[in-house]
């Protein structure tokens, strides 16, 4: 492989004229030297360019190494020939690639000694583009550059795919600009592309890797035409607009609430432009984001589709529809070309309208006290709390299932609703028998499949239902929210899952007391029936043992399960970080099992992921003292509960538990082994009577297992 760290001038080997080869170099104040006689040629070159020589123009080209851009290395280059090298420059990891820069850079460094930022880019001599939405292909893009008769280069990033188009593109300048002058360059390009480049295009100094993998060499076209700046006619696109955070208006807590019928009623303000092709595709992949490639939205771009001039059927709309990925292009996309046209969104809502959820009362209406005043005696008379997956999760609870993306939330969720559905045990715990609700605001198709392959492991669950189309629980009076209150006040199921929080809330600010404040009072008023509600969540970046978002979240939580990868031996646990049901010690861990469904269209194989738990293996918890850990023991394998002087009495002896003869110390042992216990809450005690801690008191007699009980 290359080694850039310390040669790069083989990518840099453009020749100048035969008589002012050996000019003079001159410092460029980085460390580096330029030819004068570049510069000369370079001069003529410029004056002299015409019409649909933009490959041509020698360009000030800055080569980085590595992302850190410690060292700059320069050349004069023309398209043509950056074209030529880009193929011969490959890698075994992208992180090994170059980045490349049309512009010159100073000397200023920033404090970890970078070269490439905003403030140290001295002049650009052509404009950068990146593209990674998944819809638009490279020989599109090239296609609508050579209408507009622009130069450039267009090449592949290491993560395109045939059905997820990503690439770069390259265009040249005739003149050296300023940086200041890249930015309405950089809106031409995309103007002339459509307005699909990303938001990073726009930023000066931004650069990008240069060539690609060895096993995957990027694809590229050379588009011949005029230099960016030598052409006219084409209209601007800048970046997307940033929202501006108020300090007063907390509505932006609620943008984008993508309801279905205001979706409608912007379709109908949009009308395609003959020819604009592109626009279409980012209409359809817009909506397939929102609906998530269900059938449904499919349906919504078929019908706006046939209204428009060009419509070639639902066949067309199929196939590009199934080549859609998620990212890049939202449901904003759609509502921007709305408002070119004319449409005006609903008032988004404040934070403190909430009348939808039981909670505030309305001003000079007083709510009617809910206190309750217990004695003791009520207390023990009042009903056992009620489990669901005992030791887990009880009736009424809100829980949270959190982790990094890929972790496995996704496949322990559905599996732990699915033994609940048939009464079985879940990780050795038992169940009651009860409804399911897995809400899928994200991946819906993905989850179709987890619940094929459960059904395949363990046979049908006719209460566990799937349910699609739920993607804004957030806004006041949310159609969503509404549609599934009744839905749980009819069927009451026992268990809702919510997965994820952050797409059945779309918009929300996280980090806000207020806007989390939102996602407790939806989760809790669907707890009125009697249902336990879980939430599928992210960890934070330093993969703490909380949620991702304000604290508050955590602190309403009845049991929090942080599902991570466990690379030493290769599988999946769950560690309970909080749990008012009983220990957090529990062992859960599991593998990912794939079940094979056939073959697909093209007959390639279908195979569909689910959880599958493991028993026996050593739970990473917190080490108990070997007195503790030996007097625990023998507390297992005692009829429970036992009469703390029997218990003791086992425990005096064992040597296990204090090896000592002087039976004093064995009584301290003993004791400070009790203690130990307790604090950590694997035991408890009643009376002078001892067992091992679950949380739970069953309540129900064998023949009452349906049985429920308000709290």
């Amino acid at each position: 492989m290359k080694d850039y760290f310390t040669d790069l001038s083989d990518l840099f080997d453009w020749t100048p004229p035969p008589e002012t080869e050996n000019a003079a170099p001159a410092a460029t104040g980085n460390g580096v030297e330029t030819s004068a006689a570049q510069k000369i040629a370079f001069e003529k070159y410029t004056e002299s360019a015409t019409e649909n020589q933009g490959c041509d123009v020698p360009l000030a080209v800055s080569m980085f190494a590595d992302v850190k851009a410690q060292r700059i290395e320069p050349a004069r280059l023309s398209l043509r020939q950056i074209h030529a090298r880009l193929t011969a420059t490959t890698a075994a990891a992208k992180s090994d690639l170059p980045l490349v820069k049309l512009g010159t850079f100073g000397d200023v460094r920033t404090e970890k000694g970078s070269l490439r930022h905003d403030a140290n880019l001295l002049s650009v001599s052509g404009v950068e583009g990146d593209y990674d939405a998944g819809a638009v292909t490279p020989q599109d893009a090239a296609e609508r550059l050579r209408q507009a008769g622009i130069a450039a280069l267009i090449y592949t990033t290491p993560s395109h795919t045939p059905e997820a188009p990503r690439w770069r593109v390259l265009a040249p300048l005739a003149r050296e600009a300023a940086p200041e002058e890249r930015e309405a360059l950089c809106a031409r390009l995309n103007g002339a592309l459509g307005g699909i480049l990303a938001d990073e295009s726009f930023k000066p100094s931004q650069s990008f890797y240069f060539g690609g993998l060895a096993e995957r060499p990027p694809k590229s076209i050379l588009v011949e035409g005029q230099t960016l700046d030598c052409v006219t006619g084409v209209a601007s696109i800048g970046p997307a607009p940033k929202p501006v955070k108020s300090t007063t208006d907390l509505s932006d807590l609620f943008r984008e609430p993508a309801d279905r019928a205001e979706i409608q009623r912007a379709l109908a303000c949009i009308t395609l432009e003959k020819g604009n092709y592109f626009k279409w595709l980012e209409i359809g992949q817009a909506i397939h984001s929102d609906f998530w490639g269900s059938d449904e939205g499919l349906a919504v771009w078929n019908t706006w589709s046939a209204t428009q001039i060009g419509y070639k059927g639902i066949k067309e709309l199929r196939q590009k529809w199934r080549g859609f990925k998620p990212g890049g292009i939202t449901i904003g996309t759609l509502f921007h070309y709305a408002i070119q046209n004319g449409y005006e969104r609903p008032s988004n809502v404040s934070i403190d309208d909430f009348d939808d959820l039981p909670a505030h009362p309305e001003p000079g209406k007083p709510k009617p006290s809910t206190l309750t005043f217990l004695t003791p005696d009520e207390c023990e008379a009042s009903p056992a709390r009620k489990y669901l997956i005992k030791g887990l999760l009880a009736e009424k609870d809100v829980a949270c299932i959190f982790g990094a993306p890929g972790a496995g939330k996704s496949l322990i969720a559905p599996f732990l609703g699915y033994m609940l559905t048939q009464g079985n045990e879940a990780f050795g715990m038992r169940t009651k028998a009860g409804g399911v609700f897995y809400v899928a605001s994200e991946d819906s198709h993905g989850m179709r499949g987890r619940v094929k392959a459960l059904r395949k492991a363990h046979g049908g669950a006719q209460t566990f239902k799937l349910v699609e189309g739920v993607s804004n629980l957030l806004i006041k009076e949310s159609p969503d929210y509404l549609a599934l209150k009744e839905a749980v006040k009819a069927e009451r199921p026992a268990l809702i899952f919510i997965d994820t929080l952050a797409m059945a809330f779309p918009g929300l600010e996280e980090n806000s007391a207020e806007a989390m404040g939102r996602v407790v009072a939806v989760s809790r008023a669907l707890t009125r029936w009697g249902a336990a509600v879980v939430l599928i969540h992210h960890d934070t970046k330093a993969e703490g043992g909380t949620p991702r978002g304000h604290s508050l979240l955590n602190g309403a939580l009845d049991v929090a399960l942080h599902v991570k990868r466990d690379d030493e031996q290769k599988i999946i646990r769950g560690r309970l970080t909080k749990n008012r049901n009983g220990t957090c010690d529990r062992d859960i861990a599991f593998t990912i099992a794939t079940d094979d469904f056939g073959f697909d269209d093209d007959g390639d194989p279908l195979t569909y992921p689910r959880c599958n738990p493991l028993t026996g293996i050593p739970a990473k918890v917190k080490r108990l003292p070997p007195q503790a850990a030996a007097a625990l023991k023998i507390l297992e394998g005692m009829t429970q509960p036992v009469n703390r002087d029997d218990w003791r009495n086992a425990c005096l002896a064992s040597d296990a538990v204090c090896a000592n003869e002087d039976p004093a110390t064995r009584r301290k042992a003993f004791n400070r082994s009790l203690e130990t216990l307790a604090r950590d809450g694997l035991v408890t005690g009643d009376d002078g009577f001892y067992s091992i801690r679950d949380g739970f008191d069953d309540g129900l007699s064998d023949d009452d297992e349906t049985g429920r009980t308000e709290t």
